[in-house]
């Protein structure tokens, strides 16, 4: 296993963050067994109007959300499905539109945040991929924007992202099984690595 530890970044630690982060994930079963069907009240199949319906959403494409002493934005991401009405007529787009992902932000990277969600994770969910010593060269390097590991099947995700002018920013993925199923193919497929 190797480090992780990203260079020049800056060292933050805050005392409350092992808590704060053992409260977000206390509700997750360990190394569940079951799908997971989204995150708190935010569920995978929702449409946009459900989702704006929520208290803590501001519309259908963002919410927000108290989570380890902050407020995280909270991103759905829909995909459309295709679906009939019953007397066989499509329905609407929006109604065929449905939350297949939730994006949480976790904000700027630090390495004690990242491995402290890492630990948190892992706790709660079975590891299914870990990024390689190649891949976090690359990413270190500068020469792929995003490492990624993998939870529960690839439904939950940990990702360091870097953004266009070079900060890192941490988020936290919860995908459908679907969407789980994609990103898997795409783990297993070969690809070369800058």
């Amino acid at each position: 296993m190797m480090p992780h530890k990203f260079p020049q970044t800056e060292q933050f630690h805050f005392s409350f963050v092992f808590l704060g982060i053992l409260l977000v994930f206390q509700a997750l079963p360990a190394w569940a067994e079951e799908p997971i069907d989204g995150f708190r009240g935010l569920k995978f199949g929702m449409t946009r109007a459900e989702v704006e319906a929520l208290d803590f959403c501001s519309s259908s494409m963002e919410c927000l959300y108290e989570l380890v002493g902050k407020n995280r934005y909270i991103y759905p991401q829909y995909r459309r499905e295709t679906a009939r009405a019953s007397n066989g007529s499509d329905t609407s787009a929006e109604q065929r539109e449905r939350v297949s992902r939730i994006i949480i932000e976790f904000g700027r990277y630090t390495d004690d945040w990242y491995n402290d969600l890492r630990r948190m994770l892992g706790q709660a969910y079975q590891l299914t991929r870990d990024f390689d010593e190649a891949t976090w060269n690359a990413f270190a390097n500068e020469k792929i924007p995003e490492i990624v590991t993998s939870y529960a099947q690839g439904q939950v995700l940990l990702t360091v992202t870097r953004r266009k002018y070079g900060n890192l920013v941490i988020h936290v993925v919860y995908q459908d099984q679907t969407a789980a199923k994609q990103k898997r193919e795409l783990e297993a497929a070969p690809v070369a690595v800058p």
